[in-house]
């Protein structure tokens, strides 16, 4: 029996066991009129097929205290509009989304003409200016909404090492904590701080620019708790676990009281893939499973597909030196552990009820006499080429 005649056979039967057992928050053919239904008709553009349980589902996740959640959804399935629903149902006052570059202006217009009375905001400047004014603004009377690119986000300035130098043992020059003086035999250490004091070992470096500050770190610093919501697009090209652009997510997420990420292409075929998305969006349940952030190996081997090459002597004896690469292949026990209580899928499926009529109709449209002189000139060309190579 494949996996189709399977859940045809006894699908039903699964639905039911894992709605005991996991207590959706929305179940939409039970309510039909629920009380969030009536906000949702308070925007300028009404939510069509399952984009309004979808947004609904995500608000009472908000609601329940789950601070990040991922919005699943195929191009074209709405989720920038289901988002922005979001947004209105949990009264989310400021709000920040970070996106591709060339989505900024896209997401304002999107928010000015779906949100019944809102402010847009484009921090996509090079400028602090608008994230300066926000360190002493009073709430916002109407709901506010700040659009940034994720380049802006990430891009920092210049730094260097901000070191003494000092003696170790009378003999030889190294580097020594600029405020303590205690000097460092093995290189600076991994934090860039002084294990006796304290102090940071890394300064500006004012003779390279350009320079500026990484949006991302400011609001991270200075601008902690003033979002309700943040908004990350696109949250597949934000796996890196190192990247400037995975880590300016993290730095915003940690500072904002909601974060939603937004993405069609949720796993990519690696378990690494999701490592990273998963410890900025709920790190507290990364941590509750047993999870450490600087042993990433840990949840590879319970969730991905790891492949250990062991080098064995003449004798067939085992080395101590193996190789390990991780290969594609993902658990499904993720998918109840992380994505089932966090995650709202939506495919082009449960919105084709609203979409427009569609026909396809192929017509031929011939060649200008130009463009096919030189069409087949390169032709023949190709032809006489590949005959007298075959020939050779």
């Amino acid at each position: 029996m494949n996996l189709r005649d399977f859940l045809e056979e006894y699908g039903a039967e699964l639905m039911s066991l894992a709605v005991k057992r996991y207590r959706p928050m929305h179940i939409p053919w039970r309510e039909t009129d629920a009380p969030e239904r009536k906000h949702l008709r308070e925007l300028k553009r009404h939510l069509k097929g399952k984009q309004q349980d979808a947004a609904i589902a995500l608000a009472r996740g908000f609601r329940s205290g789950r601070r990040g959640l991922i919005l699943c959804g195929e191009m074209g399935t709405g989720k920038t509009i289901i988002s922005l629903a979001v947004a209105h149902l949990i009264g989310a006052r400021r709000t920040l989304v970070m996106c591709p570059p060339h989505l900024v202006r896209k997401w304002m217009r999107e928010a000015e003409i779906t949100l019944p009375r809102v402010k847009t905001v484009n921090i996509n400047g090079p400028d602090l200016e608008n994230l300066l004014a926000l360190k002493c603004a009073p709430e916002p009377e109407i709901p506010e909404i700040y659009v940034l690119g994720r380049e802006r986000a990430k891009l920092h300035y210049h730094t260097r090492t901000a070191t003494a130098r000092g003696l170790d043992d009378g003999t030889q020059m190294r580097p020594a904590c600029p405020r303590c003086g205690l000097t460092f035999r093995n290189g600076l250490p991994r934090n860039e701080r002084c294990p006796q004091c304290g102090e940071i070992l890394r300064t500006p470096d004012l003779s390279r620019g350009p320079r500026r500050y990484a949006k991302a770190e400011f609001i991270k610093r200075y601008l902690r708790g003033v979002f309700d919501l943040f908004i990350a697009d696109e949250v597949h090209e934000l796996k890196g676990h190192h990247t400037a652009q995975g880590i300016a997510m993290g730095a915003i997420a940690s500072a904002c009281r909601h974060c939603l990420a937004l993405t069609g292409t949720l796993m990519g075929g690696y378990a690494s893939n999701l490592l990273a998305i998963f410890w900025r969006l709920f790190p507290e349940k990364m941590t509750g499973q047993g999870f450490s952030f600087h042993q990433p190996r840990e949840f590879l081997n319970t969730y991905g597909t790891l492949e250990r090459i062991i080098e064995l002597d003449r004798e067939g004896e085992r080395r101590r030196v193996f190789r390990v690469f991780e290969r594609p292949g993902v658990s499904p026990t993720i998918l109840t552990d992380f994505l089932l209580d966090r995650t709202v899928f939506i495919s082009l499926e449960d919105v084709t009820d609203a979409l427009p009529p569609f026909t396809e109709e192929i017509r031929w449209v011939e060649m200008d006499p130009e463009m096919a002189a030189i069409y087949h000139d390169l032709k023949s060309a190709l032809t006489r080429r590949v005959r007298k190579a075959l020939d050779e």
